[in-house]
This record gives structure tokens, sequence and C-alpha cells, in this order.
């Protein structure tokens, strides 16, 4: 008899793939290409597999490190280049990033790990783009693969090299999974500070040591392309990729946990703060003036320095059109708040375990690099939802209100991927 461990695995596994199954059911992963698989993705897997095995790594049309592209065309040598069959890479990828994560939730003891993995799986932007072959995904992998071995309580320096390597894997699909050897070097810097002395800190040095391996094994591709994305990139878009100052993003941060948490408002440290000066009056105070001064832009238009794109911006659009700007501006605010609260609220609660510490550094670590990114995009954002899951699944309890949110998130990305299949 299967050991009841293994059978709630193969239960998780089995209820994770029924999205997946039934997705390639109705379209048979052979829909219309979906925006920047038409000029940029499948283009580049196209003059990869021409050139097969000498690729040239130093200058093609993507923003995106070349990892992902590279599997997709080492795959399309053996199985074929047809469009369904890339796509079917992309939803094994997700389908063990969604297991991955599943299996993380258990270890840490969150209350409903398969509701929380189903969660993860059906953030729209995470579900969608299963099925394409954008490249965000396979970073997911690897990323959530590091984060099982960097986050539990006192990972030994073995551990600490396979989360480094699988990291350095991330970084190489998307540069923005820099922030997780980069959050994890702050955490252990932190740490030395305040108890280094004699062998222990000479283990710590050990440990910084490990979790650098994966910024050296990065240097490389920057020396490749003399900056952090392809000189073809630079140049399809007319001008040089560049950083930017970007204070919206953080009200963007608060809007999307307002939005995508919006359950948490229900969770006890979340009341709490909603009832204390300190806990929600204070922080409002401080953020009130980036909210006034640096509003995220509904539209997509064009020519800005910062514009915006995604769900929430798309929805609050599609609200001043359809009523007027001030019920939109009030509708961004509620968001705002809401986020505010529930953030405000895991803040405030104490004491911290290392884990969630680990993950607040590496959150916060992320937010820092959004803040320097000139356009908000709401794809950006995949890497900080299994953080943010980790964080604030952990209070929640009633099993109803998750499966409730659960059924209204798969509605939306059910709802999102036929819009983007069928009517964009």
């Amino acid at each position: 008899m299967m050991p009841a461990g293994r059978m709630a695995d193969l239960r998780a596994a089995l209820l994770l793939f029924v999205p997946f199954a039934l997705m390639m059911l109705f379209t048979g992963m052979d829909f219309r290409l979906i925006g920047d698989e038409t000029d940029f993705h499948v283009k580049i897997v196209e003059e990869f597999a021409r050139t097969w095995p000498n690729l040239d790594l130093s200058n093609y049309r993507s923003a995106s490190t070349p990892l992902a592209y590279v599997l997709l065309t080492a795959f399309g040598k053996v199985v074929g280049l047809e469009i369904w069959k890339l796509r079917m890479l992309t939803a094994l990828a997700t389908f063990g990033a969604a297991y991955l994560f599943y299996k993380l939730c258990a270890r840490l003891e969150l209350p409903h790990p398969l509701l929380s993995s189903l969660v993860f799986l059906f953030f729209p932007y995470i579900f969608f783009f299963g099925f394409t072959i954008y490249p965000e995904n396979f970073g997911l992998l690897f990323g959530v693969w590091a984060l099982s071995y960097y986050i539990p309580e006192e990972p030994s320096l073995k551990r600490l090299l396979k989360g480094s390597v699988l990291a350095t894997l991330a970084i190489y699909c998307r540069q923005s999974y820099i922030v997780l050897p980069v959050g994890m070097l702050l955490y252990e810097l932190r740490r030395l500070v305040q108890h280094g002395s004699g062998a222990s800190t000479r283990r710590s040095v050990q440990r910084l040591a490990l979790l650098a391996v994966p910024l050296f094994m990065f240097l490389p591709m920057l020396f490749l392309w003399g900056g952090f994305t392809s000189p073809g990139n630079l140049a399809s878009q007319g001008g040089e990729w560049f950083l930017a100052l970007t204070p919206a993003h953080l009200n963007y941060f608060l809007m999307l946990v307002g939005f995508y948490f919006l359950p948490m408002l229900l969770a006890t440290h979340a009341r709490y703060a909603r009832k204390t000066w300190k806990g929600i009056f204070l922080p409002a105070a401080i953020l009130m003036p980036v909210f006034i001064f640096f509003p995220v832009i509904f539209d997509e238009g064009e020519g800005r320095i910062a514009y915006a794109g995604g769900l929430i911006i798309h929805g609050l659009d599609v609200l001043r059109q359809t009523t007027s700007g001030v019920v939109a501006s009030a509708a961004m605010l509620g968001l705002w708040m809401a986020g505010l609260i529930i953030a405000s609220g895991e803040w405030a609660r104490w004491p911290w375990s290392r884990e969630k510490t680990k993950i607040t550094t590496i959150g916060l670590t992320f937010a820092g690099l959004m803040t320097m990114t000139p356009f908000v995009y709401e794809r950006y954002y995949i890497l900080l939802i299994p953080l943010l899951l980790l964080l604030f699944h952990k209070s929640v309890r009633p099993t109803r209100l998750m499966a409730i949110w659960l059924g209204l998130q798969a509605l939306l990305s059910a709802g999102f991927s036929y819009w983007q299949i069928a009517l964009k």
C-alpha cells in the first residue's frame, strides 16, 4: 500500500494536471500566435534551429536571457518545431513549477498546500503563459525549484549550492531572477553582521560564496552583450533599453496585493492592522505622497517613458471609459488601500521565522529592482507571486474561503485565456 504522503503527492499532481488537460483538449495548443510570440520568440527558436548547435547568443531579438530558447530549440529538434509541440514543453515546465510549489508549501506547513498551489497556477499570467512559448515560465520553474533549497529553515552548504545552480538557470531564462541570490546574500550578510564570530563566521563566508555563484555565472552574458540585454533586442526597439527610477511600481505592488490577495483582509493580523494607528495610518501617511505624485497610468499610451499594462490596469481603464475617471481612481485607491492593509498586517505579525525573513528579503529586493524598471507590466510580477503566497497563505485557515477565491481566480484565468486566444 502506498504511504499517505506519496498518495497525497500523487493526488496533488493529478489535480494540478487537470487544468492542463482541459486546455490541451479545448485548444490543441494550436491557437494563433500571441503577442511577442510572433515577432520575437518563434523567430528566435527558428533562427537557433537553423544554426544548431552553433548558436549566436551574443545577438538575438529578445530582452530575455537565452536558456528558454535553447531548451525550446533542443526540444524542437527532437520532436519538431510546430508551435503546438513547442508549447507542450512550456506546459510541462509550468506543471513542474506548480508541483514544486505544492511540495514547498507542504514542507513549510502552509495550511492548504494544494489550494495554495492551485491559486499559484491560476494567476492569469502564469496560467496563460504556460501554453505559449514565452520564456517566463521556464524561469519560474527554476526559480521555484531554487526557493525549495533556499527557503527551508537552515539549509546545508550542499542545499545552498543546489539552490544557486537552479537560481543560475532561472537567471539564464529571465534576468529578474537575479533577486533570488541577491536577496539571499542580503539575508546572510545581515546574519553575519549580527551573529558572526569564529567558526560560524567562516561558515557564513562559505555560504556567501555559494550564494554569489549565480552572480558570477551571469557575468559572461554581461560581457558578451555589453549590457543587460542582447544588442539585437536594443536595435529592434529603436534605441537602448534603460533603467529609470519608477516609484509607480510601489503603488502597483500594493494594487496587485489588494486585487489578488483580497481574502487576506479577513485574516486576523490584517484586521488588527486595520484598527491600529501604527498598523495602517502611519504607513499610509508615508506612502500616500507616492500614490499622489507617481500614479499608475491606466491606459497603455505610446511614447511614454513609463507606462503600464496588464489585467489590473486594463480593468481600471475599462472602468474609466465606461463610468468616469473619478470612479476608476476610487477603485485604484481601494485596491491600493487593501494592499497596504494586507502588507502592513503581515509585516506586523511577529515573531518572524527565518523562512519569513528570507521570503520578505527576496520580495523587497524584487520590489527594489522593479522601481528601476520603466515599464509597469503585470507579467513582470510572476516571480513575486510564489513569494506572496508563501507569506500570506501561512495565516489563511478557512478552507471554504480559499476554495471560493480559487474558483474566482480560475474563472479569471479562463476568461483571460479566452480573451487572448479568441477575442483580442
